[in-house]
């Protein structure tokens, strides 16, 4: 099946991943200097420390912004052995399996970021882009009102809605969210 993903996704998240990497970066994957992200959760001692979990991590982005993407997942996978219960973790390795076109595990990936971080707002909106992908529109809609609830600033969701609703037939609910797109600077 070939996916359609709204236009947005890809452009929108590579512009908000850059605003979060510090607005010139050409990082496209998540990166975090927040020194202690790598202790959430209880660790698995027998694989390895929480640094040990970092520096994998960090390897991992390296090798996806590089455009090694099944090494990055192995970097990710391993990092996750250790630390299994950090969200930005999961989410990139989501953003490698959907670049590898394994659209399934990209959504257990952001699922699983999720269940860490419930208003990990990027992983519902690309969530969201993935089950629109797959004309599941309602689902998608879904995961863009639980974005916009964590930020109505989130342009991008407010398209992404739009968009699904107007697949759905519903104009006349998609022109307010357009509206308030626009409103945000993101049409």
């Amino acid at each position: 099946m070939r996916l359609k993903i709204p236009f947005l996704f890809t452009a929108l998240t590579i512009i908000l991943l850059l605003a979060a990497c510090g607005g010139g970066s050409e990082k496209a994957v998540e990166d975090t200097t927040e020194p202690d992200f790598m202790m959430k959760g209880e660790p698995t001692p027998e694989c390895g420390t929480a640094k040990e979990a970092g520096d994998l991590f960090h390897e991992g982005n390296d090798f996806y912004n590089a455009g090694d993407l099944a090494k990055a997942v192995e970097c990710y996978e391993k990092s996750l052995e250790i630390r299994p219960n950090v969200p930005v973790c999961w989410y990139n390795k989501g953003l490698a399996l959907f670049d590898l076109g394994d659209h399934e595990g990209a959504i257990e990936c952001y699922d699983e970021a999720l269940k860490h971080d419930p208003e990990y707002m990027l992983a519902l909106n690309n969530k969201g882009a993935i089950l629109y992908g797959f004309g599941k529109y309602e689902e998608a809609i879904d995961c863009y009102d639980k974005a916009i609830a964590i930020d109505a600033n989130e342009a991008t969701a407010w398209v992404n809605k739009g968009d699904a609703l107007t697949k759905l037939g519903r104009a006349d609910e998609a022109k307010p969210c357009y509206d308030k797109a626009e409103e945000l600077g993101g049409i």
